[in-house]
């Protein structure tokens, strides 16, 4: 297969090694689309390797009251960052804060957010201060934080990709491979935690749930009533919980069981639109 056919499947939602489900390629709900309301968004996940709320002082005096809340979300709006609690009062759009324009896959290290646009090197943003560099790196496709390393996807239009996982990842000269998939990694969202690797493809009705760095299969998401674009996605390992963004709406699913447990519409956050990554605040 060439490169051309290659990214044009990719396009289209067609390559079937990836793909589960019906895939929606109209940016809509499927039939009987995501409905109802549950319990909401438990606590509990996050460590400071993996995306704490430690020296993130001028991102706080931006959203004071997104501060006071025990999950805190940032998604990107236009290339602009929006800050929000899922349910929880309105969103925060700090003024001078970049954001993903285009890019699903974000992750947080520290108090740094990383995120790839498609056929540039890795983005970087400090939430400390809002300073934002793009990291000279070969083109990625998307970019996570799992652990202490960050997982990097490189651009799907040379081809089938591996995800590789660096340590010093934004240090060139200490920047070291620490391991990949073992095989070519095809889905194209992917978000890291503490323990679980979850992706999907960009648009599906299942989350793909492994623990590197061998990869083990856990049992995956059947979304119910869900068969749509994932514009972000977030796994709460703490209570089991799938948080997926799609349309500015958040969907709360059950990991295990695929049960849709709540729904934020955007009227209640305004409307992120790509990319999503969650901490709870130490209070």
């Amino acid at each position: 297969m060439n490169k051309t056919t290659w990214i044009s499947m990719l396009a289209a939602g067609l390559f079937g090694l990836a793909c589960g489900g019906n895939v929606v390629v109209d940016h809509d709900l499927g039939a009987g689309g995501a409905g109802g309301t549950g319990p909401g968004v438990g606590v509990g996940a996050g460590t400071p390797g993996t995306g704490s709320s430690g020296g993130l002082d001028s991102l706080w005096a931006a959203c004071p009251e997104q501060a006071q809340q025990p999950l805190v979300c940032v998604a990107g709006e236009g290339g602009s960052l929006i800050v929000f609690s899922p349910g929880r009062g309105s969103a925060c759009r700090p003024p001078g804060y970049q954001g993903p324009q285009n890019a699903p896959s974000i992750g947080m290290l520290g108090d740094y957010l990383y995120w790839c646009e498609m056929g540039q090197g890795v983005s970087r943003l400090s939430l400390q201060d809002g300073s934002f560099e793009i990291i000279p790196t070969e083109p990625c496709w998307a970019v996570t934080v799992w652990q202490d390393s960050v997982a990097f996807l490189g651009d799907f239009a040379e081809g089938p990709q591996l995800l590789s996982f660096y340590r010093n990842f934004d240090r060139p000269e200490e920047r070291t491979l620490w391991f990949t998939s073992p095989s070519f990694f095809m889905n194209s969202v992917i978000s890291g935690g503490p323990n679980v690797l979850s992706s999907a493809w960009h648009a599906t009705s299942e989350i793909v749930h492994e623990v590197p760095p061998d990869f083990t299969v856990l049992p995956g998401t059947l979304m119910q009533g869900f068969d749509a674009w994932v514009d972000g996605l977030w796994t709460n390992e703490a209570d089991r919980t799938v948080l997926v963004l799609n349309d500015g709406t958040i969907y709360v699913f059950h990991r295990d069981t695929g049960e849709l447990l709540d729904q934020h519409p955007p009227g209640e956050q305004g409307f992120p639109q790509r990319g999503l990554h969650c901490w709870h605040n130490a209070l």
